[in-house]
């Protein structure tokens, strides 16, 4: 169900910065009800990505503060920007060396991102933390990107050589080939008016030619899973996911926040949420576990 609202939404999108009517109609209204009925009537929950915590970060930090491989101060790089910002999969792999600016007062990088998925993309700039700062600095000194001036334009995370002490160059397979919803118009055949219109008006995420690949970012953060000492999770809520996943920086920083007492608005803020009912999704197994009955059975059961 959550593949096809995303369809729906999308093709949505599409329509609108074409200029067309809504396609959306009684009809699809009733028949995307329906589904979610009958889903709820066979219990089908959505999977969720299994959460990245602050204690998983500080394992990995323990365990890989000494490594001198790329691979590995790449992959903790990643995996910690994301769960500082909130970003999303796409957005962490479109930070330019560039993006970053260093500030002497405070030991600090601020990173300028561009948010996408949603109905105003929007410029956002995050303090990183000092910790997490001095790391991105060892990465952009390992892989000698320093002078801005000329790697700037440079992606932050890019695949790793064999030898895992370079970045593989420009026209690696590894880099993801850019997804456009252009080529499917081509072939439908939209005219170029039309094409170019979509590119100014379109809400619909793009990925820029040579990105670092979802699967590569994936297989890191799946990577990470096995050093941070993790097995299965026999007790996820679906068998979708067995590792983490780009998603899981989201899922488990909505999750710490919203432990730490901050509002649901201020974490829908953070994340770039258009409601706060998908913190909610987020959170909801924290919530079940906080849960009256549940702390005082926790307590009040003897040993036996």
């Amino acid at each position: 169900m959550a593949t096809i609202s995303h369809f729906i939404a999308c093709l949505s999108s599409v329509n609108s910065s074409l200029g067309f009517p809504d396609f959306r109609n009684v009809l699809i209204k009733a028949l995307v009800q329906v589904w979610r009925a009958r889903e709820n009537e066979k219990k089908i929950v959505t999977g969720q990505a299994l959460p990245f915590l602050i204690s998983d970060l500080n394992i990995l930090r323990r365990s890989l503060h000494k490594s001198d491989d790329l691979r590995d101060i790449r992959d903790l790089a990643m995996i910690w920007v994301g769960f500082e910002t909130l970003l999303r999969n796409v957005e962490i792999r479109r930070i330019k060396t560039g993006d970053l600016k260093w500030q002497n007062d405070t030991s600090c990088y601020l990173l300028d991102v561009m948010r996408t998925k949603t109905n105003l993309s929007s410029n956002l700039t995050f303090q990183l933390s000092p910790q997490c700062s001095q790391h991105i600095r060892q990465l952009i000194e390992t892989v000698e990107y320093t002078d801005t001036e000329n790697f700037g334009h440079r992606f932050l995370f890019q695949p790793v050589n064999i030898h895992t002490n370079r970045y593989f160059p420009p026209t690696s397979s590894k880099l993801s080939r850019g997804k456009s919803i252009d080529r499917m118009l081509v072939k439908a055949g939209f005219s170029q008016g039309l094409l170019t219109q979509l590119q100014n008006e379109s809400k619909v995420s793009r990925e820029d030619v040579g990105m670092l690949s979802s699967n590569s970012l994936n297989q890191a953060f799946a990577r990470l899973w096995g050093i941070a000492g993790k097995v299965g999770d026999n007790n996820r809520q679906s068998g979708r996911y067995r590792t983490w996943t780009g998603h899981s920086v989201r899922v488990g920083g909505a999750i710490e926040l919203f432990k730490a007492g901050y509002s649901l608005e201020k974490i829908t803020e953070m994340g770039n949420w258009s409601d706060p009912k998908m913190v909610f999704r987020y959170i909801r197994g924290y919530l079940a576990s906080e849960k009256a009955m549940v702390s005082f059975m926790r307590n009040h059961l003897d040993d036996i």
